[in-house]
């Protein structure tokens, strides 16, 4: 939809922008305790438990690493809850410190195909110049357009018709899906990749419209 006195673009799921911050409808406290340490939150309690992809050697070989700040760890919990947002399942590191295997600075404060979306949804070629003929529509029909407006995350942001065709300049590339280790998403996507292997080994098919049977 496209928002004429704002000349604002609304799109729901194909495209986010993820705040530095975390906004003020979600919880503190939620946040505060998704950033603390294994014995403090429920989230890193349970993958440690598991030994989510060797969570429990990484967290034994960091050692403690106190944050006495609550802002600090609200901090942390915005950046890993976002992080699990968008890849569902991140790569232990990614989940324990997104800043330095940089997770975080892949998905913030820029224009994104969710990795979900891209993955389940965008990765047929057939969808994905279908896409991309929709997002030239766009551009065409609302050339003067200033904003987008995604439903999740962060918004309205600046955008112009040259964001949004950058924002989709990864499904332009020629050949397969161009999507695993790519380095607008880095090494997480690999563990969304496993997981459309797993619905396509039970007969599930992973294509326009997507994910059915």
């Amino acid at each position: 939809f496209f928002h004429c006195a704002s000349r604002s673009v609304i799109l729901t799921d194909a495209l986010v922008w993820v705040e530095p911050t975390p906004p003020e409808v979600l919880s503190d406290l939620g946040l505060e305790s998704l950033g603390g340490g294994p014995d403090e939150g429920v989230v890193l309690s349970i993958l440690q438990a598991i030994n989510y992809t060797g969570v429990q050697e990484r967290m034994q070989g960091q050692g403690p690493r106190p944050r006495d700040d609550p802002r600090s760890r609200t901090a942390l919990g915005w950046r890993r809850n976002s992080v699990f947002a968008l890849y569902i399942v991140p790569d232990g590191p990614s989940i324990l410190d997104p800043d330095s295997t940089g997770a975080w600075a892949r998905i913030v404060g820029h224009l994104l195909v969710p990795p979900i979306v891209m993955t389940f949804v965008f990765a047929a070629e057939e969808v994905r110049s279908r896409v991309l003929a929709w997002v030239d529509r766009m551009c065409a029909r609302w050339p003067n357009m200033q904003a987008a407006v995604p439903a999740h995350f962060g918004g309205p942001v600046p955008c112009r018709t040259g964001d949004l065709q950058k924002a989709f300049e990864l499904l332009r590339s020629d050949g397969p899906p161009p999507l695993r280790g790519a380095v607008q998403y880095g090494p997480d996507l690999d563990r969304l990749y496993g997981g459309v292997q797993v619905l396509r080994s039970l007969g599930i098919r992973v294509g326009p419209g997507g994910v059915r049977e």
